[in-house]
């Protein structure tokens, strides 16, 4: 995004854009309250993590008010242009966390699972949003991001749909659940009745959940919002100054 000059930003970005954010950055407050309510509830949902694993829910607690400051202390025009980016650290981050729950081993002493789970989710979710918005940086502003550009481009566009797919696969067993939960409750399982293959089977519906789960917060991501508001920021002083807005006006009272 820095190779991009202001005089080929602005092509894309128009009066309503300016004039929408600079409307929103008056009421700046509405998207701190959302913050903050969004850092309580993924507080929360990773709090469970606790009676399995208190320093990694210590870890989770320390990013998200990390996050919350982090966010708190910027500008009004700040807070507008980077709510969904840090709307999305945030529910990711409490998603991960909450998830370590369904990692617990009681003989991994030194909890290298959920530690791998972390490092590896947190890389998995950060490479998809870097996907998509170079994906389109490269289309809109013709940049070249190197040999993996085609690779990134068809990982990001079938990631988003899987995840799609997989949403209407829980809303459908949600529902498929419900009409049949007399019938299953009352079917007799035992561990001498389960076949190696059925195990398998299981255990491979379990990894695809937790993966599918995890990655659920990268659908609130969205490329164009993302590089335009980035953008914007960037050449904040430049259309400020080209929309002949006040200093107060633009930037808010903080």
């Amino acid at each position: 995004m820095h190779k991009i000059e202001f005089s080929e930003a602005e092509k894309d970005i128009y009066l309503d854009d300016i004039e929408t954010i600079v409307s929103m950055s008056s009421n700046s407050s509405s998207y701190t309250n959302k913050i903050i309510l969004s850092s309580l509830f993924s507080a929360l949902i990773s709090l469970p993590s606790i009676n399995y694993y208190w320093g990694i829910s210590l870890v989770s607690l320390s990013i998200l008010f990390f996050l919350l400051v982090k966010y708190l202390t910027l500008n009004n025009f700040q807070k507008v242009v980077n709510y969904n980016i840090y709307l999305y650290m945030i529910l990711q981050t409490g998603m991960i966390f909450f998830l370590t729950v369904f990692l617990y081993i009681k003989k991994d002493s030194y909890h290298i699972a959920p530690v791998i789970y972390i490092i590896i989710s947190y890389m998995i979710s950060l490479f998809i949003v870097y996907f998509k918005t170079s994906n389109l940086l490269r289309a809109k502003y013709k940049l070249e991001h190197g040999k993996w550009s085609k690779k990134s481009e068809f990982f990001a566009t079938k990631t988003s749909k899987l995840l799609q797919i997989f949403v209407i696969l829980i809303v459908l067993g949600a529902i498929i659940y419900r009409i049949n939960r007399w019938w299953l409750l009352n079917v007799d399982i035992t561990f001498e009745s389960v076949s190696i293959a059925e195990y398998i089977l299981w255990g491979g519906g379990l990894i695809l959940l937790l993966v599918g789960l995890t990655l659920l917060p990268t659908l609130l991501i969205k490329p164009e919002s993302i590089v335009k508001y980035k953008l914007i920021e960037k050449y904040a002083e430049e259309f400020r100054e080209r929309y002949d807005y006040s200093k107060k006006e633009w930037y808010g009272d903080n």
